[in-house]
C-alpha cells in the first residue's frame, strides 16, 4: 500500500466516511484495507490511578502505593468484556473465532489478557506465513491464503530479497490474488518480476473461512481454484 502512496494505518473515517459513528472514533483503526484493530484502551485487570506531578518534584512511586495493595491478588485468567463498534457498509469476521458480524452496530465482546479484538472485512484475502523472528528465517514455500467471503476481493502478494534495497531497482515479484464471490473461485495470477533467490515453485494452501481448504502447487503460471 505504501508503494501506491497510501497509509497502511488509518482512522476508520478514511474508509467509512459515510458512517457518522466513526467520524470522531479514536480507539479503533484500519490496518491495511482488510483488518480492523479494536484495542483495549482502558485497564481491565488493575485499577487506574491519576498521579499528578511536575518536573521539579518528579514521581516517587513509593508515595502512591495504596495500603495493602501489594497483598491484592489479581486473576489474569478471568474473562472480561468490552464494547466495540463495527462500521456499516461491510460485514466483519472475528479474526480469532471467525464469527460473522454485521456492520453498523456495537457489540459486547469477550476478551482475555492475551486477546485483543481484531476483525477482517468480508471480501478480503489474507496471506498468512509461519511466525518468524527475522525476514529470512525460513522460506515462505507454503503460504496460507485465507479467503473471507461476502464480496469480491483482491490482494497483491509482494516479495523481495528482504535484506537490502535492490527492490528500488526492480528486484521484486508480485502475484495478483483475486476472489470472485459469484463464481466462488480464487485466481492466483501469473507471477510478475524476479529477484535473486526467489522461490521458483511453492505451495499455496487456500482456506475459505467456514468452508473448504485446498492445497495447490504454483510455479508462476495462473491458477483458478473453485471453492
Amino acid at each position: 500500500m505504501t508503494s501506491a502512496g497510501e497509509s497502511y494505518i488509518r482512522p476508520l473515517v478514511s474508509d467509512f466516511a459515510s458512517d457518522k459513528n466513526v467520524w470522531n472514533m479514536g480507539n479503533e483503526f484500519m490496518f491495511g484495507s482488510s483488518l480492523l484493530a479494536a484495542p483495549i484502551d482502558k485497564a481491565q485487570y488493575t485499577d487506574e490511578k491519576v498521579i499528578k506531578t511536575d518536573a521539579m518534584t518528579g514521581w516517587n512511586k513509593d508515595n502512591n502505593i495504596e495500603e495493602g495493595r501489594n497483598n491484592k491478588t489479581i486473576d489474569f485468567t478471568v474473562e472480561k468484556t468490552i464494547k466495540k463498534y463495527l462500521p456499516k457498509g461491510a460485514s466483519w469476521y472475528d479474526f480469532f473465532t471467525e464469527k460473522l458480524y454485521q456492520g453498523g452496530k456495537a457489540y459486547t465482546l469477550s476478551t482475555t489478557i492475551d486477546h485483543t479484538p481484531m476483525f477482517v472485512k468480508a471480501g478480503s484475502i489474507l496471506p498468512l506465513a509461519p511466525i518468524t523472528q527475522y525476514a529470512n528465517m525460513r522460506a515462505w514455500d507454503n503460504l496460507e491464503l485465507r479467503v473471507y467471503p461476502g464480496a469480491n476481493a483482491k490482494f497483491t502478494l509482494y516479495e523481495d530479497e528482504g535484506d537490502n534495497y535492490n527492490y528500488e531497482n526492480g528486484a521484486y515479484t508480485t502475484i495478483q490474488l483475486t476472489w470472485n464471490e459469484n463464481a466462488r473461485s480464487l485466481t492466483i495470477g501469473e507471477r510478475k518480476g524476479s529477484f535473486k533467490g526467489m522461490l521458483q515453485k511453492r505451495k499455496f494452501t487456500i482456506r475459505l473461512v467456514n468452508g473448504e481448504t485446498k492445497t495447490v502447487e504454483y510455479s508462476g503460471n495462473e491458477i483458478v481454484i473453485k471453492l
